[in-house]
């Protein structure tokens, strides 16, 4: 029943428009309907599919099963099956399969299977699976599986990574798996399995976040690592001239090894190796040893050691 300048193909067998106004279901679109909206479009050969309110959403060729449910200026694109999006605004997917964006705006799916992005801006993924993220600002995660961004904004993981997650702000994930950054700004965990960072700050006195941050805790290398405390800070003078002032925590290729807390801490080519608190410890080529608090200490070629 097209309404107000709405058109509905007569190949488009079992299908219809109901209400609205100048809609558009084109050909070969079986069993699916248009219901309410304005200016909506289903184009051809996508059956059993449907777009409910909302304006100018368009729900392109060969995308069965698929809907759009409110919202405005809502692409769903080619080869997008059993996938929908949920209200929002110039959000986007294409080839994506099972596939969910729900809200948020200017938030894109590419190439991805069972994943979703729900609220949040400028986010997107692509080549993925099983992969969320949440309310987020310009996040993405690509080639990575069953991973999830929550919150924050400019976090990314990416490379190959699988079952990882990333809490906050500017942090970075790759090439990793079962790993996490929980809170903090500006961490990053690459080429590692099992490892966490836990907090540690990047600041920016003039309240504004980087594109690109460097600077925060990390882990690069190894497994089974865990890094907590540190200390990015950057502020910007009268004259537009930047300082940064970086003390963070980092473990380097090793294995089983622990910071926490403290700051300007190091931990590289070790194993079963601990620094607890202090400012500027560090490991090298040790096996179960321990730095407890302290200031410039360090363990090199050390085992079974402890400083106190």
């Amino acid at each position: 029943f097209p309404s107000h300048d709405s058109s509905l193909c007569n190949n488009s067998c079992q299908s219809s428009i109901v209400g609205g106004e100048c809609n558009i279901l084109e050909c070969n679109s079986c069993n699916s309907s248009i219901v309410g909206g304005i200016c909506n479009t289903l184009q051809c050969n996508s059956n059993q599919s449907s777009i409910i309110g909302g304006i100018y959403n368009t729900l392109h060729c060969s995308s069965c099963n698929s809907s759009i449910v409110g919202g405005q200026s809502n692409t769903l694109h080619c080869n997008s099956c059993n996938s929908s999006i949920v209200g929002g605004s110039s959000s986007g997917m294409t080839n994506s399969n099972y596939a969910s964006l729900i809200g948020g705006f200017d938030n894109h799916l590419f190439a991805t299977w069972n994943s979703l992005i729900s609220s949040g801006q400028h986010n997107f993924m692509t080549a993925s699976q099983r992969s969320t993220i949440l309310s987020s600002h310009y996040s993405s995660i690509e080639n990575s599986d069953s991973s999830l961004i929550f919150a924050g904004f400019y976090s990314k993981i990416t490379d190959s990574s699988q079952k990882s997650l990333i809490l906050g702000c500017c942090n970075q994930i790759s090439n990793t798996i079962d790993s996490a950054i929980l809170g903090g700004s500006g961490g990053k965990i690459l080429n590692s399995s099992s490892s966490f960072i836990l907090g540690g700050g990047w600041y920016s006195f003039d309240n504004l976040p980087s594109v690109g941050l460097t600077g925060g805790n990390e882990i690069i290398g190894g497994q089974n690592n865990i890094v907590s405390g540190g200390y990015f800070a950057i502020k910007t003078n009268p004259y537009l001239i930047q300082y940064s002032y970086a003390q963070p925590n980092k473990i380097h290729s090793s294995t089983s090894s622990i910071i926490l807390g403290g700051r300007q801490h190091n931990i590289t080519n070790s194993v079963n190796t601990s620094i607890i608190g202090g400012d500027t410890n560090q490991s090298s080529e040790s096996i179960s040893s321990s730095i407890l608090s302290g200031m410039g200490n360090d363990l090199i070629f050390a085992k079974n050691s402890n400083i106190f």
